[in-house]
């Protein structure tokens, strides 16, 4: 690299620096204002040292390399206290102290660096011709514990950006990270330069100084949030005990979650090795939605494919961009075993009496309650079987479901006693839908059932 592009390159992101520091203090909050500090000291340390490396006068060039390493002790100490910012900790008692100790160390080895060009008591300079540089650093006791300092400095930071790294969430833990890297490659490039000197190269990590700058004025204002968000909705969802799954706009699957492996496992996957949207409809027999239903849809789901039956909500829920295209389809399962028979699919005892407690609002009159109940179930148990009790339940079930009015609630209180609670429908309705049932029951399967109804219709 020649001394004219370093030059170059060196202006170039000074004034990246100040723009990005004034760019900053218009933002108003207070870690903003000590990240502009160390946004304009990053610009005072590559312009200062520029200067020290291209004046051949030894005075003026020991003055501007002392400038260069006090500001380079006076931005390390404003990144530690940003750190410290953006860590919450900078008010607690011990951070205090310890920037207390800073600061007047800072102030001590400022000193000496200015005494410097009168009187060489931290580093002497030799001319050299062949060089780059005019003159190089003959380094004493005072600037190695300089050099020392510094690298204090950028330790402490690199443990508070490791500190915060490992607290922070996985989804978020890019934001810390990548400024722990660079600052590895800054120390490893400038110890390079200052331990294997190169005649022919200048100090090129003071580049990476400005470039661990716009690296914290980017992650304090224009990280991907939408990124990040997206990692932390993912992560959300594995943590999350309900099955879910999500299926792009080309209908294949794209996210399932731990909890849906069990309703994943066995489905047919094309020729892409895809799982896609109307398989897994057709699969798990859905009758509430198609791959072309565009609503919202919630409804209830046994899952009988096993052997085993688990009764399910589902809720569907296609997402549409603002024109109205689709852009995902999502489910949604919630185990519905707490509140819901498996066998009928009705609401179960406790949840009913639950419901029947927290409901507040004004019924539609009348209101009739109808309790259905299969005769000599338990003759029909002994002689037959259980498994033949129980479809003979859901059979009973499934026409109630079929011959009540749309919006009737269903309880099974136990056995084969089953409920139907009607709002603002009339009597002879009910009484159609169980003379169908008993016919149909007693055609079908010599069954017979015996039914009560209680009818409230108001004052």
């Amino acid at each position: 690299m020649t001394i004219l592009n370093f030059s170059i390159l060196t202006l170039f992101i000074a004034i990246i620096s100040c723009i990005l520091a004034i760019g900053t203090l218009s933002k108003g909050d207070k870690e903003g204002r000590y990240l502009a500090v160390c946004l304009f000291l990053s610009a005072g340390v590559e312009i200062s040292y520029l200067i020290s490396i291209l004046i051949s006068n030894k005075f003026t060039m020991s003055l501007f390399s002392s400038i260069y390493f006090g500001l380079i002790d006076v931005m390390l100490a404003a990144l530690v206290y940003y750190v410290m910012l953006i860590m919450e900790v900078a008010h607690c008692r011990m951070c205090r102290f310890g920037m207390t100790l800073i600061a007047i160390y800072t102030c001590f080895d400022i000193a000496v660096l200015m005494i410097n060009p009168w009187k060489e008591i931290a580093i002497g300079y030799r001319y050299s011709e062949v060089s780059i540089q005019h003159w190089r650093y003959v380094p004493g006791t005072l600037y190695d514990m300089h050099l020392a300092f510094s690298y204090i400095l950028i330790g402490i930071v690199f443990a508070m950006l490791i500190y915060k790294t490992i607290k922070t969430p996985s989804a978020y833990k890019s934001r810390y990270g990548g400024i722990c890297a660079v600052l590895v490659v800054v120390v490893v490039i400038n110890a390079i330069f200052l331990y294997t000197f190169n005649d022919q190269l200048p100090d090129i990590s003071l580049f990476l100084y400005g470039i661990v700058s716009f690296v914290l004025y980017r992650n304090r204002y224009h990280y991907s949030k939408k990124r990040l968000f997206n990692q932390a909705y993912v992560g959300i969802i594995e943590e999350m005990s309900h099955p879910i799954l999500l299926f792009d706009y080309e209908k294949n699957l794209v996210l399932n979650n731990g909890a849906a492996e069990y309703i994943c496992e066995g489905l047919r996957k094309d020729d892409n090795g895809d799982v896609t949207l109307g398989d897994f409809i057709k699969e798990c027999g859905f009758n509430e939605v198609t791959e072309f239903t565009e609503n919202n849809v919630a409804f209830s789901w046994v899952d009988r494919r096993k052997g085993k039956e688990k009764s399910y909500r589902c809720d569907y829920h296609p997402f549409k961009d603002k024109k109205g295209h689709i852009t995902g389809y999502l489910f949604i399962f919630t185990d519905n075993s707490t509140v819901i028979d498996v066998l009928t699919g009705f609401t179960n005892m406790n949840e009913f009496v639950r419901h029947v407690n927290g409901y507040t609002e004004t019924s539609p009159i009348p209101v009739c309650v109808t309790a259905c109940d299969i005769n000599n179930l338990h003759g029909i148990n002994m002689e037959m079987g259980e498994v033949a009790g129980d479809l003979f339940i859901k059979k009973l079930a499934d026409l109630m479901r079929e011959k009540f009015p749309e919006g009737t609630y269903f309880v099974r209180l136990n056995e084969a006693n089953l409920l139907a609670v009607t709002l603002g429908v009339s009597d002879e309705i009910i009484d159609v839908a169980i003379a169908d049932i008993r016919k149909t029951l007693l055609e079908e399967d010599n069954i017979t059932i015996q039914t009560a109804k209680a009818v409230a219709k108001g004052g």
